[in-house]
């Protein structure tokens, strides 16, 4: 497997075939250069091009946090990273959050260009896909490009309790697996082994993850996951029902040597490993471990914490984050001539 390339879904034939439809409603994967750091994660800065019709995306000076921050506002670092952005200084471009707490944080830290609209995965297309009564989709920690740790602590936490009991409550049980997990191998012959089907989920090269991951999502009625990550409001925004499983992770500083992030902040590790251990869950996010249903709850938390009542015009946010562009006709708009240099 090329580093450029993804399979959408495991390879076995009769395996693949149990999840032919649901493949079949998603867009294909497709490279990107990440031109301008973390605004072009997982497809952000793609996917507001797209939405207003634009061919290209320019090389952009400005941030976008890309997903949920799940730990409390206390170390600056995690909220805004010096590798937000390309050949330019952080605080002296917008830099884009989902919050207006976090936007207020951020000024007083200096990022006076900071702004709440929301997190790019709300920004992506409400989708018409028929969700599949009792389907489950199981969501295992996705590993790190840089690091495979998360895998050591969770490839035994396959299911949330037996699979024959699983198979006896659900129509339908797929393993979704991160981009890394695929490019690894991480779980995919576990599961296989196991007779289950897996798709490949969010990616951070994939130009159009985040719209992957809004149609998958809408397929499914259940998702059940073993990890804290942007994944339980992404499911929760899509109306989802939750099953957490995870156990928490007595993660170790050696755990982070391999991480360039880490390696420049390690006074925010304690931090991390501390907000991984299930004690410290259980009590951040105690209606994870509710029985009864909580998709009700759920779905109000995740638009919280994702910021949607910041979200703006895609527009506004090509024009915040530098874009010059102008209307095109009443469906799409075009970049106004020589004053996008660097189109990618």
């Amino acid at each position: 497997m090329k580093d450029r390339e993804l399979p959408q879904v495991t390879q076995n034939p009769d395996l693949k075939d149990k999840v032919s439809n649901c493949v079949k409603q998603l867009p294909p994967i497709q490279y990107s250069r990440l031109s301008s750091s973390e605004i072009d994660y997982y497809g952000a800065s793609n996917n507001i091009a797209r939405s207003l019709g634009l061919l290209s995306i320019p090389y952009t000076r400005a941030s976008w946090l890309h997903g949920w921050c799940q730990y409390p506002l206390t170390c600056i670092e995690l909220l805004a990273r010096d590798e937000a952005t390309v050949c330019c200084e952080p605080k002296e471009v917008p830099n884009l959050v989902a919050t207006t707490e976090q936007e207020l944080l951020l000024k007083n830290h200096g990022y006076q260009y900071s702004k709440a609209v929301g997190l790019p995965f709300i920004y992506t297309k409400k989708t018409k896909i028929s969700r599949i009564p009792g389907s489950l989709l199981i969501m295992p920690t996705h590993t790190l490009r840089e690091s495979n740790a998360n895998y050591k602590y969770s490839k035994k936490l396959l299911f949330p309790e037996k699979l024959s009991d699983l198979r006896k409550k659900f129509s339908l049980i797929v393993a979704c697996l991160g981009g890394f997990c695929v490019q690894k191998g991480n779980y995919a012959a576990s599961y296989e082994k196991l007779g289950i089907p897996w798709i490949t989920g969010a990616w951070l090269h994939d130009a159009f993850a985040l719209q992957r991951m809004r149609n998958l999502f809408s397929q499914f009625e259940y998702v059940a996951t073993d990890s804290i990550g942007s994944h339980i409001p992404y499911s929760g925004y899509c109306g989802c029902k939750l099953i957490y499983f995870g156990k928490g992770k007595n993660l170790v500083p050696k755990d982070f040597a391999e991480i360039p992030f880490y390696q420049k902040n390690p006074h925010v590790i304690e931090t991390v490993i501390n907000e991984q251990k299930l004690t410290t869950i259980q009590k951040r996010f105690p209606f994870l471990f509710q029985k009864n249903d909580q998709s009700n709850k759920l779905k109000e938390w995740s638009y919280d914490v994702l910021g949607s009542e910041n979200k703006i015009p895609e527009h506004q946010v090509a024009e915040l984050i530098g874009w010059k562009i102008r209307p095109k006709d009443d469906t799409s708009w075009e970049y106004i001539p020589g004053e996008n240099p660097g189109l990618d």
